[in-house]
């Protein structure tokens, strides 16, 4: 049996912070499986690293997706974060795609707001 997936990663940068989002497809007889957000972002070094004072936020919806979100902050670095996941078809023991990431805005700026990662998510256009 061959199993396959396809992972799309991208960086994004503002003035005010940044966004890091990874794609990952499967292909035939392949699945994702369900992780939560913080289980998910943690697999970026510095975050797993990092990464303190996790809380969970409500879900949103945004082009169409719900989204679960986790807040945290970068420690040593002056970093407010926000990390996201939302799973795409179901089948039988996953999903056929997730898009997962973390947006962050400087503490010297101030802290992230679900309203500034909702206009990052706005912002990203895909297909699956």
């Amino acid at each position: 049996m061959e199993l396959t997936a396809t992972a799309y990663v991208r960086s994004f940068q503002s003035d005010t912070g940044f966004m890091n989002v990874l794609l990952q497809t499967a292909g035939i007889n392949t699945h994702v499986k369900h992780q939560d957000v913080q289980a998910l972002v943690s697999k970026i070094e510095l975050v797993r690293a990092k990464g303190v004072n996790w809380e969970a936020l409500p879900p949103i919806d945004v082009n169409g997706r719900t989204y679960k979100l986790q807040k945290f902050s970068v420690n040593q670095i002056p970093l407010d974060c926000i990390g996201f996941a939302t799973y795409g078809n179901s089948i039988d023991v996953g999903y056929r795609s997730i898009l997962q990431g973390f947006s962050c805005k400087s503490l010297e700026i101030g802290k992230i707001d679900v309203s500034d990662l909702k206009k990052d998510l706005e912002a990203l256009r895909f297909r699956q």
